[in-house]
């Protein structure tokens, strides 16, 4: 069952790597700019572990089976209409539990 669960149940780290293997056809595709993704990635991170009573309670960690495997956040500052989930696409958040899902599959 996928379930949604604080950020501090996690180490730090866990975000950035999630969004490097969801994003990991696009840094090959774009190989100039893989550092500068990977660096904002990283300080989205970072920034969500600093400050876990601002940014850190926006984001939730999303697992299968306690294992993690994407992740959601908002900006509360926005109004309920917007709906302001931002960062992980639902396109690369499913490309990324099927591709995890075919791994497993293969061991």
């Amino acid at each position: 069952m996928i379930e949604f669960r604080q950020t501090n149940e996690f180490e730090r780290g866990i975000i950035c790597k999630l969004l490097c293997e969801s994003y990991a056809e696009l840094l090959k595709a774009k190989p100039d700019h893989a550092e500068k993704y990977k660096a904002n990635w990283k300080k989205a991170d970072h920034d969500t572990f600093d400050y876990p009573d601002s940014i850190g309670r926006c984001v939730l960690i999303s697992t299968l089976n306690d294992e993690p495997i994407g992740f959601m956040s908002w900006d509360p500052r926005r109004t309920p209409e917007e709906g302001a989930l931002v960062d992980v696409p639902i396109v690369a958040l499913l490309s990324f539990i099927v591709r995890r899902q075919i791994l497993k599959l293969e061991e």
